[in-house]
C-alpha cells in the first residue's frame, strides 16, 4: 500500500498489506523461508516466525514430509510488537495432536514485553556472510542496529564464514524435494499451466538424488552448528531482513549497487534474500521490524534472531525498538485511514 506499482513481498503479501492497510489489526500467514518476515519488511510491519515446533499443527499441510525437514512455521504480522505476542501466547502450546511440537508452555510473553534488554549481548551482522546489500538499506539497518546500544545492550559487529549462494542451494535441494513429494503428481498433470519459474522448481525436484539430499541434510546441521556456537556468546543477532526495498511487480532485481546478483537459477530471488530462509533451517525465532525508509518512500526492515525457544527475547527487543521507534504512526497512502478522509 505504500506504491501499488510494487511488491507486497510473499507468501504472506496479501496478508501484510492488509495490515499496513489499516484492513486488519492482524494477520495469520506461514514462513517457510522468509514468508512473513519480507512482507512484514516490505510493507513496514511487524512479523514474527516463532521456533519450529511452538504453535502445534494437527495436519501436515500440501506439502507432507518428515517433521525434521519442516521449515514452516505458522506466524503472525501485526502493526505493532504487542499484538504478535497476544497472538503467540492465544496459539503456542503442547498439543496432542502434533506429536512433535514443544512440549513446555511458552512464558508470559505480554507481562515481560516490556521488561527490556539491559546487559544483553547482540550480534550484528550485515550482510550474514556474503549477501549484496542496497546501500539504503545496508544504512538503515546499520543505524538500527547500533541504536540497540541505547537500550543498554552490547552489539557487535561479527563476522559469518559462510557461502551464501551454497546454502540456498541447500535449502533450496530440501524445500524443492519436499514439494515434489508432496505435490509431484500436480505438477505432472497441470505443469504446463504453470508459471516457468514453479515449474522449474518441481523439476529440480524431481531430479535430487539420494546422495544430492544427505549432503545438503548435512550441510544445514553444519549451519545450525554455527548459529548455536554463535548463541553460546549472544543473546540476540540482528541482520536486515531483504536485501532491497520492494521493487516494482514482475520486474525482478538484475543487480544490487550496480553488482550482477549471481542468482541461483533455480529461484529468481535467491539474490536479495539470502537473510531468511537460513533461519526456517535452524529453527531459531525471528521478526522483522521496521526500521526506516528508502528515498522513494518505501519500508525497510531489520532482523532479530533469538535462541531456539526465546521467542520472548526477540519480541523484548522488538518492543524496546518499536518505543523509540514507533512505526505504526506512519500511515501508507492507501490505507482505510487516508481513504476514509
Amino acid at each position: 500500500p505504500w506504491d501499488i506499482t510494487r511488491i507486497s513481498g510473499g507468501s504472506s503479501g496479501g496478508a501484510s498489506a492488509s495490515v499496513a492497510a489499516g484492513i486488519t489489526p492482524f494477520a495469520q500467514g506461514s514462513d517457510g523461508g522468509g514468508s512473513i518476515r519480507i512482507p512484514a519488511s516490505l510493507c513496514g510491519n511487524f512479523g514474527i516466525k516463532p521456533t519450529t515446533g511452538r504453535i502445534p499443527t494437527t495436519t501436515q499441510g500440501v506439502i507432507k514430509t518428515l517433521p525434521q525437514f519442516t521449515f514452516s512455521a505458522i506466524s503472525p504480522v501485526s502493526r505493532t510488537v504487542k499484538d504478535s505476542a497476544l497472538f503467540l501466547q492465544s496459539v503456542s502450546g503442547p498439543s496432542p495432536h502434533d506429536p512433535n511440537c514443544i512440549k513446555t508452555q511458552i512464558p508470559n510473553l505480554l507481562r515481560h514485553l516490556d521488561d527490556g534488554i539491559n546487559h544483553y549481548k547482540i550480534a550484528w551482522s550485515p550482510n550474514l556472510g556474503s549477501a549484496l546489500v542496497d546501500k539504503q538499506v545496508a544504512d538503515s539497518t546499520e543505524v538500527a542496529a547500533k541504536s540497540f546500544q541505547s537500550f543498554g545492550a552490547e552489539v557487535d559487529l561479527v563476522p559469518f564464514a559462510i557461502n551464501n549462494e551454497s546454502l540456498f542451494r541447500c535449502f533450496s535441494t530440501i524445500m524443492y524435494t519436499m514439494m515434489y513429494q508432496g505435490m509431484g503428481n500436480t505438477w505432472k498433470k497441470y505443469g504446463a499451466k504453470m508459471k516457468p519459474w514453479l515449474q522449474t522448481r518441481f523439476e529440480y525436484g524431481s531430479k535430487v538424488t539420494g546422495k544430492d539430499f544427505v549432503l545438503a541434510m548435512e550441510e544445514m546441521e553444519t549451519w545450525k552448528n554455527i548459529i548455536d556456537s554463535l548463541f553460546e556468546t549472544y543473546d540476540l543477532l540482528l541482520t536486515p531482513t531483504i536485501s532491497v526495498p520492494a521493487f516494482k511487480c514482475g520486474k525482478w532485481p538484475t543487480k544490487i549497487n550496480s553488482v550482477e546478483i549471481n542468482a541461483f537459477s533455480v529461484s529468481q530471488n535467491a539474490g536479495f534474500y539470502h537473510f531468511s530462509y537460513p533461519f526456517n533451517m535452524s529453527g531459531n525465532p525471528v521478526a522483522s521490524i521496521p526500521c526506516g525508509f528508502s528515498s522513494e518512500g518505501l519500508p525497510i526492515g531489520l532482523q532479530i534472531v533469538g535462541k531456539r525457544g526465546d521467542e520472548l527475547s526477540v519480541l523484548k527487543a522488538s518492543r524496546a525498538f518499536e518505543k523509540s521507534h514507533p512505526w505504526s504512526k506512519f500511515i501508507p497512502p492507501i490505507s482505510i485511514e487516508t481513504m476514509s478522509k
